[in-house]
């Protein structure tokens, strides 16, 4: 059988996975609902197909990439594994197992919007049907993303590595793509 990657790629792989969700989940809020309608009117209506396009396919990165972190299988790169082995080294991470505790309720219905919105999708329902019936909101699936951050940042201390800030930049780049594509009125 062979050998896991060391600890500290690991944690380097989860972290990457972390931020990807949250950059994701970000850029996928930057023209959804009203507010960002109104912002983006002129270029939405103008490249309707192609922005709603990018928006499902940010939201169902995001999912993806916070369901795999969450799951904790012994031969995935996964945060609750992480965590327990990095225990095991360095001693109690308490803003991880915080987290942990925090989102426990929820990563069931993660899974439930990933298998059924995503991987076993049926022409039976809708993809917001389907949130409704994993009874979780868009708030939680971002609280949930949230706390894969502040693990994924204290996994990456533990083992000597820099914390790193989610950037802004992708989403404020999104926008300036979008007002450069609005139609001059």
């Amino acid at each position: 059988m062979s050998q896991p990657l060391p600890l500290q790629a690991r944690v380097e792989a989860a972290s990457r996975m972390a931020f990807k969700s949250r950059q994701f989940y970000s850029l996928y809020f930057a023209t959804k609902g009203e507010a960002g309608h109104r912002l983006h009117h002129g270029a939405i209506n103008e490249y309707y197909e192609v922005i709603r396009f990018f928006e499902a396919a940010c939201r169902d990165a995001a999912l993806i990439e916070l369901h795999s972190l969450f799951t904790p299988r012994k031969d995935t790169v996964n945060l609750p594994r992480l965590v327990q082995e990095m225990e095991g080294t360095v001693g109690p991470l308490n803003k991880s197992r915080q987290a942990l505790r925090a989102i426990a309720t929820n990563l069931p219905k993660i899974k439930h919007l990933r298998d059924k919105a995503l991987a076993h999708r049926t022409k039976l329902i809708e993809f917001n049907d389907v949130f409704r019936e994993a009874d979780i909101t868009h708030v939680q699936v971002s609280s949930a993303i949230d706390a894969a951050v502040v693990i994924a940042n204290e996994l990456r201390f533990a083992c000597g590595l820099s914390q790193e800030p989610v950037s802004p930049a992708p989403v404020e780049t999104y926008y300036e793509m979008l007002e450069a594509l609005r139609p001059s009125t």
